[in-house]
């Protein structure tokens, strides 16, 4: 009986603690985001959820959903949660639309603390199912593309500019932004850098700390990482499938001397 106590006590406890450490959908944020950037026909569908305090400081340029009216479901995009890694994840989202626009192709979830600056003619689309983690810097003046399913980890950053002009002996000045294009189904290491002019390959992986300033390789599959980054391995890929993680944390969690597992099932199943 008072086991039974205890565990109820827990259970609560920990719902408790959940519900207050996760901020609250609010409400006339959620309203404002609706109605004010997307055409009524989306907007009453409430496409878009927003969490806490989140702070849009300059309002001058454009939120698309690029999703029909029809097909739209509440709550498909999220901005600004919380999530489960052990990171600071303190502070909220701001966006500063100074012109430009974000185009949402589909679902996507956006955590707290990142700050993303559209400026400029700056175009920032983000694909069908993408996930941003906490404390994101995205600049762009330019274009800068993340595919359906990539994953961005915490603390990246993203700028398709270097903000400044400068010239050498030559007193040649060049442009100083250019488009950065993220394939789909890519995973960026957390504080990993990406610069402008970038392409990454679909299913490319970025280690955490790297500093990307260039395209390495033109090949999918592949681990890039160092700074600069270079090619490290490939082919080389995430498994984004929660069936077949699953599937392998109990593989590995009944088996305790089991250190490696082939898998032999074709690559999409993982996706």
């Amino acid at each position: 009986m008072n086991n039974h106590i205890i565990n109820l006590f827990h259970r609560m406890l920990g719902k408790f603690m959940r519900r207050t450490s996760n901020p609250r959908l609010s409400l006339w944020r959620t309203l404002f985001m609706n109605f004010y950037f997307l055409p009524f026909e989306q907007a009453r569908k409430f496409p878009i959820y927003v969490y806490g305090k989140m702070t849009v400081p300059r309002l001058n340029g454009k939120i698309i959903v690029n999703t029909p009216a029809n097909e739209c479901r509440k709550g498909m995009i999220k901005l600004n949660l919380t999530g489960e890694a052990p990171t600071y994840q303190g502070g909220n989202l701001e966006i500063y639309l100074a012109n430009g626009k974000i185009i949402f192709e589909g679902e996507t979830t956006f955590l707290s603390g990142s700050h993303i600056l559209i400026y400029g003619n700056g175009t920032l689309t983000i694909g069908n199912k993408a996930y941003i983690s906490n404390m994101v810097n995205i600049a762009c003046c330019n274009r800068i593309t993340i595919g359906n399913s990539s994953r961005v980890g915490h603390e990246v950053q993203l700028l398709d500019t270097n903000f400044h002009f400068t010239f050498g002996a030559s007193r040649t000045v060049r442009r100083n932004s250019a488009p950065i294009e993220l394939g789909h189904h890519c995973w960026i290491g957390n504080r990993a850098t990406i610069m402008k002019g970038v392409t990454l390959h679909p299913y490319t992986t970025i280690s955490s700390n790297s500093l990307v300033n260039k395209s390495v390789t033109e090949q999918e599959r592949s681990l890039i990482g160092g700074s600069p980054a270079k090619l490290l391995k490939h082919p080389f890929s995430r498994i984004f499938n929660p069936k077949w993680e699953g599937k392998l944390y109990s593989a590995f969690e009944l088996n305790p001397d089991l250190n490696e597992q082939v898998v032999e099932e074709p690559l999409s199943m993982y996706d």
